[in-house]
This record gives C-alpha cells, structure tokens and sequence, in this order.
C-alpha cells in the first residue's frame, strides 16, 4: 500500500486503521515528517508493520517503508535519485525476495521540467539492475501517458493497475474544488515475472489530506510469471484512486501467489 501524506498532514490513525482492516503486509509512504512518523507510532503501527527504515535527504520530509516482515538489506536511496532519497529493503513473500522502493519524483511544475524528466530516467537505469526483483510504490508525478514514464517502465516493469486492465486510476488533484480529479501519478510498479491479476477501488473517507476527504482503495492480486490469477472481491464497491494515498496490499498466500491493493498518493 502507497500514500503521499502531502508534508505530513495525513491522518495517520486512519492509515493505521487501514493498514490493520486490510491486512497490509508492506507500506510506502511519501513527504513524511519526524512529526507524522511519531503519530504513526502512537496510532500503533509497529502492532501491525514492526519492520520499517525512512530516509530523508533534506532533513525535513522523507519516504519511508513499512512491513510486517523484517527488511533486509535496506538503504537511504536505492535509485541515487536526484529527486528525494526513495528508501528500500527486501521482504520474503512466501519465499520470494522482493524489493520495495517507496518513490517520490520531482513534480513538473514551471521550472522543474528538466528535473522531473532527470528523475524519472533516474528511475529508468533501474532497468539493468538484474540481481534483485522490484516493486516500486509511490508518488511518480507522471501518468502511463508521459513518454518519460513509458520509458522508466521499458520491457521490464510494467504498472500493475494498466496490466490489470483496470482502467483509469485518477489520483490527482483532490484538493481543488474546481478541479475534477484526471490524472493517475500514483502507481505500483511490478517487476518481470509478476502479474497484476483483478484490480478493485474500493472508497475510502476517512483519511485527510490536503483539505479532502476523498480517497479510494483499491487491490490487485499478483502471481508470478505462469500463475494463476484470483479475483478479489471487495464488499465495499468500486471508485476511483484517490489522491495523497494510494494504497496497495501485497501478501504472499501459501500457493505462491502475491496479493497486492492499489490506492494514491499527491505533490
């Protein structure tokens, strides 16, 4: 599960409550501060994700990572990012070596285009290194439409919602009231040899960000290379992703399998 909590002004014992009502077995976060993670701990976070490593590269917000299984391996920026540090530590799902990386990109605004672009082919030359498997989770500012994206992906990785065939995960913006949300920066991000199966939304209100109530969950179900895939019924309904959290779930089922929800993050 992925959220932008937007500068740490999240509510973090909703993201708790998340996280224990669905299961949530690894989480990334973007734009935490000491602050929002101290009010992570006094939700009760460690009950459910003991395991966690958050980095910062200008002493004020950082992106973090946090599971039920110990992180191993972890470091401030697996990318080298020029962006923020993007932290990352490898799970054992059901026998399977995964590693997360929880990201944040430089957004594109006026000003910034070269150093959005530079982010994102940063995240590109993950592309060769062969001797781990990814999952990327967080905030991209980019959409399955920006080239640069495209390219981040290449014949490697691919976005578990558009494998899905989901549809549109809108993400972006919920804090402006004369503006619809139309754009999926958001994203979870497989490596070869997973597969997104059925991808879900299910709404969500309780968390605040940004002056909005309005973020959605969703789940995807993952299998590996020559799996079967499962289907994932969510009692709650269908919506769209909401912004400054995404929330997706990954679980390793005792036949291999991976499960993973989707949900958004913003900035």
């Amino acid at each position: 599960m992925t959220f932008n909590v937007y500068k740490g002004q999240a509510d973090a014992q909703s993201i708790v409550n998340l996280v224990r009502d669905q299961r949530v077995e690894v989480l990334a976060l973007q734009e935490t501060t000491d602050d929002f993670v101290k009010q992570l701990t006094e939700a009760g976070i460690e009950h459910y994700l003991p395991y966690a490593h958050v980095s910062s590269s200008d002493g004020v917000y950082g992106n973090g990572l946090w599971s039920a299984a110990p992180l191993k391996d972890v470091v401030d920026d697996e990318v080298n990012s020029s962006a923020s540090f993007m932290p990352s530590g490898t799970v054992d799902m059901g026998g399977n070596q995964i590693r997360f990386v929880s990201v944040h990109t430089t957004a594109p605004v006026p000003g910034y285009w070269g150093q959005w672009k530079r982010s994102l082919d940063e995240l590109g030359l993950m592309r060769s290194h062969t001797d781990a498997r990814y999952i990327f989770m967080g905030d991209f500012n980019a959409t399955y439409d920006h080239t640069p994206f495209r390219e981040f992906l290449g014949n490697r990785f691919v976005d578990a919602a558009h494998q899905s065939g989901h549809g549109f995960t809108f993400s972006w913006p919920t804090n402006r009231s004369y503006l619809p949300t139309f754009a999926g920066i958001d994203h979870v991000v497989l490596d070869t040899g997973m597969t997104a199966g059925q991808c879900q939304i299910a709404k969500n209100r309780r968390l605040r960000s940004r002056g909005t109530t309005r973020y959605d969950f969703g789940r995807v179900i993952l299998a590996p290379a020559g799996g079967s895939r499962e289907s994932v019924k969510n009692r709650d309904g269908c919506g769209r992703t909401g912004r400054a959290n995404a929330g997706w779930r990954l679980r390793a089922t005792p036949t291999g399998r991976f499960r993973l929800p989707e949900c958004s993050g913003p900035s």
